[in-house]
């Protein structure tokens, strides 16, 4: 924790507790976006696959004859769900586990003595083993980024990690993207309630008062623990800017009418091309469609805004609405129309009021039309 740096071009590097110091400061709450517990087998990557007996695996067996460290004709004693892919489909993972080697492969043989095809040894920068008759070998259980999962024993290390982390770097909400990893262990909701159980306590016993979670999958139960679901993001779930829904968007819009969870237009990233109003819409539509979101920031996008100040002075305009009074379903979906963009003026504590602009297709400029509403 105290190596990880958070970088900006325009101020000193600060490290990730000391970035939590000056977010308590400002009053500003923090947190993680990450992929949950997958390890990647990159140089960039936080966690770095180990090949150690916690890692999650697909199926074993047993190699039928002495295997060298030159040697790259491996048999085994069963073929059975060897000469699947692994991993999601177009991001194929096949790789073996035998002591502390990772081997990659393509296939296997359909007849014996079943081998291994188009073998890879010492994979992903481990060491080439010796190994006699009869050594366990086993097939990896691989993420959808050619990595590879925990397994119960190890997704506990995981959580109990997270929980420490997020106390020392002064966080208080974390999403799990890639959130599906807990059921790659094969224990189902069972796996979701060790983790975050797990989770839970750690940031706790480190001194942590109240996480949020966020995360990408919804499943039964999943509102005991996260709350919201976070998933997808950017134009396949909505445009603020074209003001319209993606396919993903559409499709999640009835998955959330029907779970415990709001809805979520996911992670949509602030770009330095928006307007105002493309921020405003964000926010208006999030509002009639009780969604939330993760607006995502990035140096460059901000400092090359050119609306960067309206759009941080609209964003707060919009946090006190919310505060200040309950949203009327009439007002709601006047907020859903797709026509229309929503500017809004506070013009005290307790009295704010928003012009609709409406956008047509072959309209570039946004059209002020005569509507208001006081609270």
């Amino acid at each position: 924790m105290g190596r990880k740096k958070v970088n900006f071009k325009s101020a000193p590097a600060m490290t990730i507790p000391e970035y939590g110091a000056l977010m308590k400061e400002k009053g500003i709450r923090w947190g993680l976006h990450t992929l949950c517990e997958f390890l990647q087998p990159d140089n960039n990557s936080d966690v770095a696959p180990v090949p150690n007996d916690s890692l999650s695996i697909m199926q074993r067996t047993v190699i039928t004859k002495q295997l060298s460290p030159q040697d790259t004709v491996i048999t085994v004693a069963d073929r059975a769900y060897f000469n699947e892919f692994g991993g999601w489909e177009g991001n194929h993972t096949n790789v073996l586990k035998i002591g502390k080697e990772l081997i990659e492969y393509n296939g296997i043989t359909e007849t014996k003595p079943y081998t291994f095809l188009n073998v890879k040894r010492g994979f992903h920068g481990t060491t080439r083993g010796s190994f006699g008759l009869g050594t366990t070998i086993v097939k990896l259980q691989p993420n959808c980024y050619h990595g590879f999962a925990p397994d119960m024993n190890l997704q506990e290390v995981y959580a109990d990690f997270y929980g420490k982390w997020l106390v020392d770097g002064g966080m208080d909400y974390i999403d799990f993207d890639g959130l599906e990893s807990c059921i790659y262990q094969g224990h189902g909701q069972y796996s979701f309630k060790r983790f975050f159980g797990k989770l839970f306590e750690s940031y706790k016993r480190n001194g942590g008062k109240y996480l949020r979670v966020m995360g990408s999958a919804v499943g039964e139960g999943s509102w005991h623990y996260m709350s919201v679901c976070n998933v997808g993001g950017g134009d396949h779930m909505f445009s603020p800017v074209n003001n319209k829904w993606g396919i993903e968007g559409k499709d999640m819009r009835y998955v959330f009418e029907s779970s415990y969870l709001p809805a979520t237009f996911g992670i949509i990233n602030l770009d330095s091309e928006w307007t105002m109003y493309d921020a405003e819409n964000l926010q208006a539509k999030s509002i009639g469609w009780d969604a939330t979101y993760m607006l995502g920031l990035s140096e460059r996008a901000v400092e090359n805004c050119s609306e960067k100040n309206a759009i941080f002075k609209a964003y707060r305009t919009w946090e006190n609405l919310r505060s200040e009074i309950d949203f009327s379903k009439t007002l709601k979906e006047k907020l859903k129309d797709l026509n229309y963009k929503f500017h809004l003026e506070q013009t005290g504590k307790k009295h704010l009021s928003y012009t609709p602009y409406v956008k047509t297709v072959s309209e570039m400029n946004l059209i002020p039309q005569k509507e208001s509403c006081t609270s």
